[in-house]
């Protein structure tokens, strides 16, 4: 709960940002694309999972496609450097471990607040973004008893970088990777609910501004 706290306190402080300069502009940013945790077990360490029916190494599978909702403010986008914040959900992929009899599903999520920095040449948008996420795991599990396994978050920092095109003064796409650093998963330390991994993200994003 404290965590969530902190993030809303971020998001408060934009809108209260907002009240305090006049030269900004809101929007909202859509991307999808690729997404897939990294530094987790393998399938061969299944059975350190502990709690299996029945016990063994299963195969692992990734899904690798993900989507992020943003919001945010810009100041200063008439010039050649922008900058704000944007708050933002994001969907970090899946990878399910499975047996003959047994599986779990590792569902990953995001809650970001970052800065925002884009340089404007022309129409070429490039970006820099830098904050933190509250990312959350959400297991799905069958045939395992294992009680210590359920959901779990930690804020990790969180870094960006992209580059876009400004097709109108309202309108822009552009090409966003993201990268949180988490720590290394292992199905041993399942007590742990922030043993969560770092997520790769790269996005095809559509940002429209008011």
């Amino acid at each position: 709960m404290k965590k969530i706290s902190t993030l809303v306190l971020g998001a408060s402080l934009m809108s209260i940002a907002a009240s305090g300069y006049a030269d900004y502009r809101p929007y909202i940013d859509l991307g999808v694309g690729y997404a897939q945790a990294v530094d987790m077990p393998e399938g061969s360490e299944f059975s350190d999972l502990g709690g299996i029916i029945p016990a063994g190494i299963a195969d692992s599978t990734p899904t690798n496609y993900g989507g992020r909702l943003a919001a945010g403010l810009l100041w200063d986008v008439e010039t050649s450097l922008a900058y704000g914040i944007e708050a933002a959900v994001a969907s970090y992929g899946m990878t399910k471990y499975s047996n003959d009899a047994s599986s779990v599903e590792m569902n990953y999520y995001g809650l970001e607040l970052l800065g925002v920095t884009q340089v404007n040449v022309g129409k070429v948008r490039l970006i820099g973004k830098a904050g933190v996420s509250l990312e959350q795991l959400h297991p799905y599990k069958t045939n395992i008893n294992n009680e210590g396994l359920n959901d779990g978050e930690a804020i990790l920092p969180e870094v960006g970088a992209g580059i876009a095109y400004a097709f109108t003064p309202h309108f822009q796409l552009g090409i966003t990777c993201y990268h949180t650093f988490g720590q290394d998963v292992s199905f041993q330390d399942t007590a742990n609910a922030e043993n969560l991994p770092s997520v790769n993200m790269a996005f095809l994003e559509a940002m429209y501004m008011v």
